[in-house]
């Protein structure tokens, strides 16, 4: 499976493993899954990121629903950030890490075996494409990456949360990063995406600015046709305190077809994948095209910035 977007980087097998770094103490490689249950309000994710140049990696396992939304608060929390590299640890298509996750890809850019254990929490998922995976431009502004994928998949498994089994069976998004990514005080960024089968989905990165939130890369299938979006805006609602409650996405695709889907935030968590990025995830319900799918609005900042934001927001009393 190949697949390349106008803008993105040819992918093959090879990106599911690790890439050659350059010197750069900050380069970095990261792998996501993420999986939802609707009607609990539910969503988890793994995540793990390595800095070979630095010989640490880091990550973990988090859950949540509509009941908290601090990560020390919510159903389950476990994000670590430096921890040793692993000894003997040479690939991703089959590794097991000492904090509790493992990940072995079945089929190339297709088929993953994703799991997680503690004694609190446990995640055993497949993950197996609906979608080819989907590169986005090079850059570090404001994609935070030199390389990276976007894929849509059904994830099918379980999750144990103490004593409870809940059983998983979703279409979910994965992601893949890789190149340096330094710290950038003036980020901010939206990430808004779902996909309702092989026929019908989307994805959308944007770029809000005091003059608008504007489209800056996506895509959308709608009947089973490709299209590249060429324009668009996000308009994100949110409460007296700031909290997302509504986000809105209107474009056009390249190939001329209008584009709506409005999105019911579900649930939200506060999210620091590093030390420079606040991320504000919420499970979403899109209405679009036609149908209904679940995935998610992210809103992402600077720290620095997210406290810039919300402390105007609340003085001034106004909606985004």
């Amino acid at each position: 499976m190949r697949e390349t977007d106008k803008t993105g980087v040819a992918l093959t097998s090879v990106d599911d493993e690790f890439h050659a770094p350059d010197d750069n103490p900050w380069y970095l490689e990261t792998f996501w899954f993420s999986y939802h249950v609707p009607e609990r309000k539910l969503e988890g994710y793994i995540y793990t990121k390595f800095y070979p140049n630095q010989r640490i990696y880091g990550g973990g396992a988090l859950l949540w629903d509509d009941s908290a939304f601090l990560p020390w608060e919510i159903l389950y929390y476990d994000l670590q950030w430096h921890l040793p590299w692993p000894t003997g640890l040479k690939t991703l298509r089959d590794c097991q890490l000492p904090n509790g996750t493992s990940l072995r890809c079945l089929e190339p850019l297709t088929k993953y075996h994703v799991s997680y254990q503690s004694p609190e929490h446990e995640v055993d998922i497949i993950w197996d494409a609906v979608l080819p995976a989907f590169s986005q431009p090079r850059g570090n502004v404001p994609y935070l990456f030199s390389g990276h994928i976007d894929h849509p998949g059904r994830a099918t498994g379980t999750i144990r949360l103490h004593d409870e089994i809940i059983e998983v069976d979703c279409i979910a998004q994965r992601d893949r990063s890789w190149g340096p990514r330094l710290e950038n005080p003036a980020l901010r960024m939206g990430y808004c995406h779902a996909v309702e089968s092989a026929r019908n989905g989307f994805l959308v990165i944007t770029n809000p600015t005091d003059a608008g939130d504007t489209f800056v890369s996506g895509y959308r299938i709608k009947d089973g046709e490709l299209g590249h979006f060429v324009t668009g805006e996000r308009i994100l609602e949110r409460d007296e305190n700031g909290n997302p409650t509504r986000s809105i996405l209107r474009g056009k695709d390249d190939k001329g077809r209008g584009f709506e889907a409005v999105g019911t935030i579900l649930n939200r968590v506060g999210f620091l994948p590093s030390t420079g990025i606040y991320n504000v995830l919420s499970l979403t319900r899109w209405d679009f095209d036609g149908v209904t799918g679940y995935g998610e609005d992210q809103d992402l900042f600077h720290p620095a910035r997210w406290r810039d934001f919300i402390r105007s927001y609340r003085a001034k009393g106004r909606r985004a």
